[in-house]
């Protein structure tokens, strides 16, 4: 499904009230208005500030369920075109994370998969790293980003395993070397949490998952400047392991 499918799909299965007030913020991290332009003013009028402040406040350890569903899908519309609504990528949506998971419907949990599944898809398919999808981090920083919300991030690893993309070999070059095999073959994110570092530990260990993208390096026809010593680098971690790669 192609990225604006998904985003209005979001829109949809997302079609509840506004929250009423007050707003879950502390009013020492915000203006003071803030709880009030968040209510009055239209959702698809939310600015990316306004929502940044929103997520950055200070606020209570379980969110409201009401109060998530009304400002998820302008959310997700601003991360998946490359916004930024928290000062760190990986807590964009810790807001949903700490949402009872089971207060949203089956339909609206599959909304959120999908908007995660074609943004990452959509993201793969673009080079350089930093431009396009990925605009505010690397492959793995947005799957911690989505795993820490409490999206299921599987559907999206095999997608990156299934794709014969230059680009997404690409990324892979970069975001496995900077975010894992530099650091000694651990996720090196502060916010990683267990969980997501045992879900990467077993993708990126996997031996058929190292053949598979060492044999993409091998048929890659260039690479761009100043990366062929990353490169070599993976080459050598995902092929140390995994037996030859066919010719």
């Amino acid at each position: 499904m192609d990225l604006d499918t998904a985003v209005a799909q979001a829109y949809e299965a997302f079609e509840v009230g506004k929250p009423g007030e007050p707003i879950d913020v502390c009013l020492c991290c915000v203006d003071e208005t803030l709880p009030a332009q968040l209510v009055r003013k239209p959702l698809k009028a939310l600015s990316a500030r306004s929502l940044y402040e929103y997520n950055c406040s200070a606020k209570n350890p379980q969110q409201s369920p009401t109060e998530m569903a009304y400002f998820l899908p302008r959310m997700l519309e601003l991360i998946v075109h490359g916004e930024i609504v928290h000062h760190s990528l990986e807590l964009s949506l810790e807001r949903l994370g700490n949402t009872d998971a089971a207060s949203f419907t089956p339909r609206q949990h599959a909304a959120v998969r999908q908007i995660a599944l074609s943004h990452f898809a959509a993201s793969l398919a673009q080079w350089p790293a930093g431009s396009g999808g990925f605009a505010q981090g690397s492959a793995l920083e947005y799957l911690l980003m989505w795993h820490r919300a409490g999206v299921d991030i599987t559907a999206p690893l095999a997608w990156w395993l299934d794709c014969s993309a230059p680009a997404a070999t690409l990324h892979y070059v970069t975001s496995s070397w900077y975010d894992y095999w530099a650091n000694s073959g651990r996720v090196g994110n502060p916010f990683a949490t267990d969980a997501f570092q045992e879900l990467i530990d077993a993708w990126m260990q996997n031996a058929e998952h190292r053949r598979v993208f060492a044999e993409r390096m091998l048929s890659m026809p260039e690479w761009p400047a100043g990366l062929q010593q990353v490169v070599e680098y993976v080459f050598f971690m995902v092929a140390e392991q995994s037996g030859p790669a066919s010719s």
